[in-house]
Order: C-alpha cells, then sequence, then structure tokens
C-alpha cells in the first residue's frame, strides 16, 4: 500500500488503538479526544481516508475501518510498540521520552529497515533481558496482515520474520 502522510498515519493508528476494526465502529468524538483536535479536524481526516478506501463513515455515523484501512492503522500501532520497546528495553530510555520518539520514528523508517531493526532487537532482546527468540511476536503481534515472510540465514538458524506491509 501507498505511504501516506503521518498524520493519516496518526488518525488510522488512533482508530486501532480505540477499538475500531472492520466490525467495530468509533466514534468521531473519541478520535478527537484521543488525538486532542476537534471533530471538524477529524472529520476532514476521515473523509480523505474515506477518498483512499481506508474507512467507511455513513453521513454524520460512526468511523469503521476497511479491511486495508484496519492493516495500515494496525501496522502502524506494531511499528510504535516495537520501536518503544526498544528504546526502553535495550537504550534504556524514559518511558515517556521514548513515546514520543518512537511515535516520530514509526513514520519514518521503511519496510526494509524495520524488518532488519526487527530481527536486530529480537536477537538484542533475547541477549539482554532473556527474552525468548520471537519475543516480539507478542510485543508487534501475529494476525493475517503479517503473513509475508522472509528468510534469514543468521549462521544457518534459518529464522523467519514477519514483514508488516
Amino acid at each position: 500500500m501507498e505511504k501516506m502522510s503521518k498524520s493519516h498515519e496518526d488518525y488510522l493508528e488512533a482508530i486501532v488503538m480505540l477499538g475500531g476494526r472492520t466490525d467495530v465502529p468509533i466514534r468521531s468524538v473519541d478520535v478527537a479526544t484521543k488525538m486532542g483536535v476537534s471533530k471538524a479536524s477529524v472529520n476532514k481526516a476521515v473523509n480523505a481516508l474515506k477518498e483512499k478506501g481506508l474507512v467507511d463513515q455513513p453521513y454524520y455515523g460512526d468511523i469503521t475501518l476497511t479491511d486495508d484501512g484496519y492493516e495500515y492503522g494496525q501496522s502502524i500501532l506494531d511499528r510504535h510498540h516495537l520501536l518503544f520497546t526498544f528504546l526502553t528495553k535495550v537504550l534504556g530510555i524514559p518511558e515517556e521520552r521514548a513515546d514520543e520518539e518512537a511515535c516520530i520514528m514509526e513514520h519514518a523508517i521503511s519496510d526494509e529497515s524495520f524488518v532488519k531493526l526487527k530481527m536486530a532487537i529480537d536477537d538484542r532482546l533475547h541477549q539482554v533481558a532473556g527474552f525468548g527468540l520471537g519475543a516480539l511476536d507478542r510485543v508487534v503481534g501475529s494476525s493475517a496482515r503479517c503473513e509475508q515472510y522472509v528468510q534469514y540465514h543468521s549462521q544457518g538458524s534459518g529464522r523467519r520474520v514477519r514483514v508488516l506491509s
């Protein structure tokens, strides 16, 4: 899917964080409150997301994510969780600062770099914190959007890493 603006990604991420899914609608006022913006700002963003086929909203109704909208929003949230975990657990950055910085980084990192970072963080968490291999599956999740795989041959291990698209 084509990369979109940070603002639109933030709206999709917020809708997912509020529990929005393809079958669970979210109220515009809840999105506005979560993001600290006006309902008019939410309506403008939702109209743009509707044009991209990422959300559905009947006239003045609740917002429902399409399959593509849910996949995209969840992938942004997953990136945030991974980056937050790396910043706090590996680098020891305080949680509040790590949350702010993860929010910035989640929009800038490429898919290829994200996959490599995920592999490196998984290895590092295993070394530092004693997490088992695959610990990031619990941090990042393992849903249908992660069906694509990349083979990573580290010392012949043949480990598989989920790719978020």
